[in-house]
């Protein structure tokens, strides 16, 4: 009898889903000092950070800073400009939550 629940198990535990990531503001610090408050969001499929201002990021693992975030492909990637809460011209042409949106469905329904 314990195989069958073992195999019972198994089999229900892999249609369960990754759960969102933690929505909680957090102060995060670039490398240059400056700091801003964000939320992290996402799932298993797609992650990023998203500021007070609506801003997008992505963190820039090689150089330790935020990013403001470009799709490219199917992936969210930082453009290369450092994310400033006082710049809001750099934002402009950014990645919308729409955007996100959609991208997140792409990636969803590719696995």
């Amino acid at each position: 009898m314990r195989p069958i629940t073992l195999i019972i198990f198994a089999l229900s535990i892999s249609n369960i889903m990754a759960a969102p990531a933690l929505s909680k503001k957090v102060l995060l610090t670039q490398p240059d000092g400056s700091s801003f408050t964000a939320t992290q969001r996402g799932d298993e499929y797609l992650n990023w950070i998203e500021t007070e201002d609506g801003s997008i990021l992505i963190l820039n693992d090689k150089e330790g800073d935020f990013e403001y975030a470009i799709i490219d492909g199917f992936e969210l990637k930082g453009n290369n400009v450092t994310y400033h809460k006082t710049d809001s011209k750099a934002r402009d042409g950014g990645v919308t939550k729409e955007q996100i949106y959609q991208l997140w469905q792409m990636r969803r329904n590719l696995r």
